[in-house]
């Protein structure tokens, strides 16, 4: 359930449902301090307030981690693309050296193409089309260029232009990954429980100060829940809000001139 919430849900129902549950478990907590004992003296106030500063330093922390993890996949992804755009441009000059590169760099061309349509496509059908069409390019690609490497196996001219192919067509496969790699699920559900039982903390501290706001603590959830969707939007490489540049992809297909 969690999983499925995480990953599929639209970002502004979980935001409106995470607030709502966080502000329940607050008048929950607060309830469970006005039916408990009396109120504890300046002592126990001190105490609750510790535990209670306590417990939302430990919730900053598991937010700064998962906002790190998230970020750190984010920042994998768009590396990646960089490094295929690299490889393919390489490529595309290093073409230079052939007798008749055209065919060659025509491949290129359009595999690049795919792969800058694999890069824009939102998950589903489009994104599983886009990459068919650049997989059956590539063996186009290695097709024609050990062709037209044919009469240059034996010397360097070979390594140079097949490695950035070669370089190319394994970063599309990291991409791959990386796409596919997502926060863990035990994380995320560490986080919201974390997060719920924080909030009714604060409703059974505050309740038992006798200083209670609803309108501060208010504040306090929507800026966790923003926090919070934030990480999960990264956490979506294809249908957040965040999503890798594609580009230096672009850059390189509009400098493979014919």
């Amino acid at each position: 359930m969690i999983d499925l919430v995480a990953r599929e849900a639209p970002l502004p129902l979980v935001g409106g449902g995470g607030l709502i549950a966080l502000v329940l478990a607050c008048e929950l907590g607060a309830a469970a301090r006005r039916r408990g004992p009396a109120a504890p003296g300046e002592h126990g106030v001190a105490d609750d307030g510790n535990i209670l500063a306590a417990v939302l330093g430990l919730l900053g922390l598991l937010l700064a981690f998962t906002f790190n993890l998230a970020l750190d996949r984010h920042e994998t992804r768009r590396a990646l693309v960089v490094a295929e755009a690299n490889d393919l441009g390489t490529a595309y000059l290093r073409t230079a050296l052939l007798d008749d590169p055209a065919a060659l760099r025509q491949d290129l061309r359009a595999y690049a193409q795919a792969r800058l349509s694999y890069g824009l496509a939102a998950a589903g059908p489009a994104q599983d089309a886009a990459a068919a069409r650049a997989d059956a390019l590539q063996a186009t690609v290695w097709r024609d260029a050990t062709a037209a490497l044919a009469s240059l196996r034996t010397t360097p001219v070979s390594g140079l232009v097949l490695a950035p192919i070669n370089e190319a067509f394994d970063t599309a496969s990291k991409r791959k990954s990386a796409l596919a790699a997502r926060l863990p699920t035990a994380v995320v559900g560490t986080l919201a429980l974390y997060s719920l039982i924080a909030a009714g903390m604060l409703g059974y501290t505050a309740a038992g100060a006798g200083r209670r706001s609803r309108v501060t603590s208010t504040l306090l959830f929507m800026l966790l829940t923003l926090a919070i969707c934030l990480i999960l939007d990264l956490d979506r490489a294809r249908s957040g809000m965040i999503q890798v540049p594609q580009t230096p992809m672009a850059d390189v297909i509009a400098a493979m001139r014919p």
